[in-house]
């Protein structure tokens, strides 16, 4: 087990231990710019969390550290959907986005299409997968069957075609091939290609298809309306026809369509049955309604009441509201999603989104995710529900059937913080920086560290900072108390100008960090409890706020031994990364150079 080191002030001695000698890091241990030979760099820094850090990451380049930068949101996916025994969604994980599939069954995720360009906007029935694409430059219509993993074009006309739609044997598209946009099919048992369904005066917009019917949008003199298509029959007819307001947004399920109309002067939510020809209204308010979904028997949508938005169900077999409504929570719900006997939501009443459930035959609600950062974009198949995820440290997509245990869809994991905790042994350094994604990451990463032995530097913030977590953990007496935020941001040393951390710093009598014109309040003081029980035995408090700080004398640099491999951990409170660093002075560079340097050096004496 190495020693703990314990830096005192003016001298750097070890306690309990021989006594080694540590004149090299006196004065001389941080290099300057261009310093050392060419044997290699003068450290290797993992980089990780932040939204900037690829400046971050340029600027320790210049001055040969060895960097891997794994940013906030590196990768991202969208446009999630669910069906059967699969979850589709398109993510960037090659830079451009491509579609990736996930079979629930197996747990294995399989590659869509990876063409060049942008994949997007993937929808699946049973076998059959599309999406809009845009390897030849404009938006086509290709599909993919899952069985035979084989893709083919749908339609490739001239312009652009999009927003396509599938169920069962047919896929449908809104289509700019002409003067105006129309709306085409495609039927996959016979590969019979370019079908026009309506193709009139005025534009055709966002179909929807379910079983032998296609509805969408029609615009044409300022409003706009629905109209529907059967398949078997050939034949359109107008579902609405309101000469002076609009319906849009068509959503349907075997016999009915649901849309939202602004007959009243409001957005409402109607419905129309197609066997009996009849509309009837599903809510109608002085309030707004939005984003209805159609599944068997109900209708769901998001209802503003209030100051907030919730959401409310119908049913429609007894053409009545469900009463009490699903949600009825002061914060908003929003963006509803059903099937079987579930409804699923984004729920902010935790001030971050969560993925909320109501089973309609017992009309429990009930809370499916609980991480601390954005759950957004659920999807829902009977049982069966996914959404995005940023709890990883990235966008990502995630799953959960019957509410039961959330298990990961998505295993594009490389560069991302939860991907290169096996990685951490490799560098010297490890820079945990402000806005990352969530307590559990920095965790796991922070013990990886600490378990190798590695320099760990926690560089501060009001975000989801290391010391902020260290203190929401109860680990090690840390506490934190964001600061006011009066500027400039300065600090004084703790008595040792002389400290390798402070080289080449103007200390007399202060420092400026953060310059005068600075706009953000992200700064942190750090405490240590004495009374904790894992508070390390020789902490070192190496800079204060001065006391033209508005929290004035509070520790902004400290300094403590982790784990019994040798750690080092530094918490610099004073960083200010959600300006971009564009109000950061020389010296705060500088700092940040020294207190790499002087980690890896530290680290690295027996």
């Amino acid at each position: 087990m190495r020693c703990a080191i314990s830096v005192i002030l003016l001298t750097i001695g070890v306690s309990g231990c021989g006594s080694p000698d540590f004149s090299a890091l006196q004065g001389t241990a941080v290099l300057d710019e261009g310093d050392g030979d060419d044997s290699g760099p003068v450290a290797k820094a993992l980089v990780v969390g932040d939204r900037y850090s690829p400046k971050l990451a340029d600027f320790l380049k210049g001055r040969n550290v060895d960097v891997l930068d794994v940013p906030y949101t590196k990768h991202k996916a969208s446009d999630i959907q669910v069906s059967g025994d699969y979850v589709v969604w398109s993510d960037n994980r090659n830079e451009a986005l491509d579609i990736f599939g996930y079979q629930i069954s197996t747990g294995k995720e399989f590659a869509i299409s990876t063409a060049a360009g942008d994949q997007v906007f993937p929808q699946i029935s049973g076998d059959y997968v599309v999406w809009e694409d845009h390897r030849d430059g404009n938006a086509d219509i290709y599909g993919f069957q899952i069985s035979t993993k084989s893709e083919f074009v749908i339609s490739a006309a001239a312009k652009n075609q999009r927003f396509p739609q599938i169920d069962g044997d047919y896929v449908v598209w809104h289509d700019q091939r002409g003067s105006d946009t129309d709306v085409y099919a495609y039927r996959i048992s016979t590969a019979t290609a370019d079908i026009p369904v309506a193709t009139g005066a005025g534009d055709q917009w966002y179909p929807k298809i379910s079983g032998d019917y296609i509805v969408w949008q029609h615009y044409e003199n300022g409003f706009s309306d629905i109209y529907g298509y059967q398949i078997s029959s050939q034949a359109s007819f107008a579902i609405t026809a309101q000469s002076n307001s609009s319906q849009f947004n068509p959503e349907i399920d075997g016999d009915y369509v649901v849309w939202v109309d602004n007959r009243n002067g409001n957005d409402n939510i109607y419905g129309y049955q197609i066997s009996t020809a009849q509309t009837f209204g599903i809510a109608i308010s002085s309030t707004q309604q939005w984003n209805p979904r159609l599944s068997g028997d109900y209708v769901v949508w998001q209802a503003y009441e209030v100051d907030n938005f919730d959401i409310h169900a119908y049913q429609l077999s007894a053409r009545q509201a469900i009463s009490p409504p699903v949600t009825t929570d002061g914060s908003d719900q929003i963006l509803p999603a059903i099937s079987g006997d579930y409804i699923v939501w984004q729920d902010l009443r935790n001030s971050n989104y969560d993925i909320y459930a109501y089973q309609i035959s017992t009309g429990s609600v009930s809370r499916v995710t609980s991480n601390t950062l954005p759950q957004t974009n659920v999807a829902i198949d009977n049982g069966n529900i996914a959404w995005l995820d940023q709890q990883r440290g990235i966008i990502d997509v995630m799953h959960s059937a019957d509410l039961g245990a959330t298990q990961s869809v998505a295993t594009n994991t490389w560069l991302t913080p939860a991907g290169i905790i096996g990685d951490v042994a490799d560098y010297d350094v490890m820079v945990l920086v402000d806005d990352f994604v969530s307590d559990a990451v920095i965790l796991g990463l922070f013990d990886a560290g600490v378990s190798a032995g590695k320099g760990i530097l926690g560089l501060g913030g009001t975000g989801t900072s290391l010391a902020q977590v260290l203190a929401n953990d109860s680990r090690y007496g840390v506490g934190v108390t964001p600061a006011s935020g009066c500027w400039p941001m300065e600090v004084v040393a703790a008595g040792d100008a002389a400290h390798p951390l402070f080289r080449r710093m103007k200390l007399i009598p202060v420092v400026t960090l953060e310059s005068s014109s600075a706009v953000t309040r992200d700064e942190l003081a750090i405490t240590m409890d004495a009374s904790a029980v894992d508070k390390p035995d020789d902490v070192n408090l190496w800079a204060y706020f001065s006391n033209y700080m508005c929290n004035a004398a509070a520790a902004a640099l400290v300094e403590f031994p982790a784990g019994d491999q040798g750690a080092r951990i530094l918490l610099d409170g004073t960083a200010s990364m959600a300006d971009g660093y564009r109000y950061w002075s020389e010296n705060r560079w500088i700092l940040l150079y020294n207190e790499i340097v002087y980690l890896k050096l530290i680290s690295e004496t027996p």
